[in-house]
């Protein structure tokens, strides 16, 4: 599962790269390709992602200078659909109560928050999502319009014991509050990725490590504090993936030299 997350993850961050938000990430807007008679698949699996998002008709390209970039009226699935940005229709369709909804969440569902933590909305409903692959939605979890809940505090709990290594990620990403999330898919994927190669590879599978674009992406990101905290470890990551980088730039070098 950390392959699947990390492969959405680098497309998301492709995406919001191009400043288009998804907006409707869910498990039926996700596809997993066949390899079958695919030879690049076959021969260069660490290069061709197992999954891809689809069904873009809820996304947006946001354009500076534009107002009501992050209009609530659009199509999309509440369920999935991050706290603050439920409406009073999707609360009436759910029975939920507007007031105290808006006393919990409505801080953050001004139009200059929303364009604050504009990235972490996609993140949270790709946790959500992972979540459910891994474990299903217990049936009277419809949607999630406040931080203290019994019914989705349980179903955490069993994702904690399932995959413990995977879950601090998927909680963190799907957090209540957008201010408590993962606010890149950069920051994200830098720290998923650091996991896996720890985890799988013992600090020693390059393979996890992140390619020339991507580790320049995650520099500039440091560099702009869109990441404001990095870890030991996902410096020792960051150093591994740049080794790795100059040691393959030197052999194709050294290839053509020869």
């Amino acid at each position: 599962m950390f392959q699947y997350l990390i492969d959405l993850l680098e497309t998301l961050h492709l995406l919001h790269k191009e400043d288009i938000i998804h907006r409707d990430i869910k498990p039926a807007n996700i596809v997993q390709v066949s390899d079958d008679g695919d030879k690049n698949v076959r021969e260069y699996p660490e290069k061709t992602p197992l999954l891809y998002l689809v069904d873009f008709g809820s996304s947006k390209q946001l354009e500076p200078g534009i107002d009501n970039k992050f209009t609530r009226n659009y199509p999309r699935t509440p369920l999935y659909a991050p706290p603050e940005t439920l409406n009073e229709v999707d609360l009436e369709d759910e029975k939920l109560d507007f007031d105290k909804y808006n006393w919990l969440v409505g801080y953050f569902n001004s139009n200059s928050l929303l364009e604050k933590h504009r990235w972490t909305r996609d993140l949270y409903s790709l946790g959500v999502t992972i979540c459910e692959l891994l474990n299903g939605i217990p049936q009277r979890i419809y949607s999630r319009f406040k931080p203290s809940d019994k019914i989705w505090s349980e179903w955490m709990l069993d994702l904690r014991f399932q995959v413990p290594n995977l879950y601090p990620i998927l909680e963190r990403m799907s957090r209540f509050y957008p201010n408590e999330r993962y606010q890149t898919a950069m920051d994200a994927l830098l720290d998923t990725s650091t996991q896996a190669w720890l985890i799988y590879g013992d600090g020693k599978d390059n393979r996890w490590l992140f390619n020339e674009k991507l580790l320049e992406d995650a520099l500039k990101d440091i560099e702009k504090k869109e990441i404001n905290s990095v870890p030991q470890l996902q410096r020792k990551f960051l150093k591994a993936s740049d080794d790795e980088v100059k040691r393959k730039k030197i052999e194709r070098y050294r290839s053509y030299n020869n």
